[in-house]
């Protein structure tokens, strides 16, 4: 291969690596601002306190746009909440089990699927991110993958071999064939 065909190969990864990227930034951020979307988080499930209802590497659905006076009893919301207290908030999705007061501010206890027991902290209004829709099983797993480094190091290394591949079945330009080029002054033209 001569530089110039090493140049524009070079080039047309390059843009096609761009492109990408672009279409990648255009999705996510759809995702944040357009408002039916943004209304929306998802998260990955990581253990096992809520199976059979929720498991392990499903990834959920939270909705975001949570007026504090519909949360109910026995309804599965994501909260904030210092599980190991070590002044590291987690967020974890439970049941609401128990609605009190304390003077005009709300407190929540709540409660894994895998125990009728409560858990040992409460939280306030102010911990509840959203409540659960729904999930879809599997994919969970992938997922976090797919936001770690190696993970993005996999995808970027994935979508140069795919585009690689096509460029070898891509059928090269021909030349088109002037039949004057071998002897021009028979035929007078310049």
């Amino acid at each position: 291969m001569d530089s110039e065909n090493v140049m524009n190969k070079t080039l047309s990864i390059i843009k096609f690596i761009v492109i990408v990227t672009l279409l990648y930034g255009v999705i996510s951020l759809s995702f944040r601002y357009i408002p039916f979307l943004s209304r929306y988080d998802h998260l990955v499930i990581i253990t096992d306190s809520m199976d059979p209802v929720i498991e392990v590497g499903e990834v959920i659905l939270i909705d975001k746009k949570l007026e504090i006076s519909d949360i109910k009893v026995n309804h599965i919301y994501a909260f904030y909440v210092d599980v190991n207290n070590d002044d590291k908030e987690e967020i974890v999705v439970h049941y609401i089990d128990e609605i009190s007061k304390n003077g005009e501010q709300l407190i929540f206890k709540t409660r894994p699927e895998i125990s009728d027991q409560q858990d040992s902290w409460t939280i306030q209004e102010r911990d509840i991110i959203g409540e659960y829709k729904f999930g879809i099983p599997k994919i969970g797993k992938g997922l976090l993958f797919l936001e770690s480094g190696l993970g993005k190091a996999v995808i970027i290394f994935d979508i140069i071999v795919i585009y690689l591949i096509f460029g070898l079945f891509k059928t090269p330009k021909k030349e088109p064939i002037n039949i004057f080029d071998d002897e021009p002054e028979r035929y007078n033209y310049k």
